[in-house]
């Protein structure tokens, strides 16, 4: 009967050391490690950039009305029978440009969805071209018109804006990349100018810089300029970086299309009077293309953190 019963007191002490040193065990166990945190692309944002961007643009002009100031007349028969060959003028600028942009997205899965608005300055560089305007009328002289009588054509963009869509991939470690594509409509403000400058030689024939007793058969100095506004389209691409939980910086290339302008510049006399009714010359600047690259920094607000399971 003790033997009984020094057996069973034996077997509980084996059984409660057994689940002591088990539970023992069980308490120092590390917890496993929570899930990833990675912040999602979703909320609004407000930034700034700077860069560069190159202006693609030609310009020409021709008499109008065309071919000329009427028909060709004789040498020496006046100013009513002078024709024109028309110029060619390339107008291409680069400058640096500022400004600031604003935009929300809306991340699924591995999909962002945004718009964005912007709106940029530049430098104001014109683009300007002057050629000599070439006379074309029966019997001139070889040497007419002389040298110094110019067309200048001038074109300069004040600033950029645009309103795009906004569709990229989150990619890398974290999802802290995103590559995107974007495009929408685009506004520019373009100064438009064209210039006529007559020879300033005395012994020019009719037509041009005749000192001033011939100022009713001499034309004078002429032009045309205007500001316009324009709607275009934009397109382009870039790649953005979280470098910290609310704050982006990306690299950006935008592509801008504009169409173009034309005017009159009027024919006038040395004296200020009209050369001859409804004379002059059409000045015509082409579609505006404008290649832009920009570097920008941004703050975004708010937007949920999650976790990557």
């Amino acid at each position: 009967m003790k033997a009984a019963l020094k057996s069973a007191i034996a077997s509980s002490m084996i059984i409660a050391s057994v689940g002591s040193t088990y539970a023992a065990d069980m308490a120092v166990k590390a917890p496993p490690l929570p899930p990833p945190v990675v912040a999602s692309w979703t909320g609004c944002y407000i930034g700034g950039d700077v860069g560069w961007y190159h202006a693609h643009q030609n310009g020409d002009t021709s008499a109008f009305p065309s071919p000329g100031f009427g028909a060709p007349a004789i040498n020496g028969a006046g100013i009513a029978g002078y024709g024109v060959l028309p110029t060619s003028h390339g107008l291409s600028r680069d400058s640096v440009l500022g400004g600031g942009y604003g935009g929300c997205n809306w991340q699924q899965n591995k999909w962002v969805f945004g718009f964005e608005g912007d709106i940029t300055w530049t430098d104001n560089k014109t683009g300007s071209d002057a050629q000599t305007v070439v006379g074309s009328f029966t019997g001139q002289p070889a040497n007419f018109p002389p040298l110094g009588t110019n067309m200048q054509l001038n074109s300069s963009t004040q600033w950029l804006a645009s309103l795009r869509g906004r569709v990229g991939m989150v990619v890398g470690a974290g999802d802290n990349v995103l590559l995107y594509g974007t495009g929408g409509v685009a506004f520019t403000d373009t100064k438009y100018s064209a210039v006529f400058t007559p020879s300033t030689n005395p012994a020019s024939l009719f037509g041009f810089g005749c000192p001033g007793a011939a100022a009713t058969t001499c034309f004078g100095t002429s032009a045309v300029a205007f500001s316009r506004n324009q709607v275009g389209w934009v397109a382009g691409a870039g790649v953005e970086w979280r470098v910290a939980p609310q704050w982006l910086v990306r690299v950006e290339y935008l592509h801008y299309g504009f169409d173009g302008a034309s005017g009159i510049v009027p024919a006038v006399l040395a004296n200020g009077a009209a050369a001859c009714a409804g004379c002059g010359w059409r000045a015509n600047w082409g579609n505006l293309d404008i290649d832009s690259v920009r570097v920008g920094a941004a703050y975004q607000f708010g937007g949920p953190v999650v976790a990557k399971y």
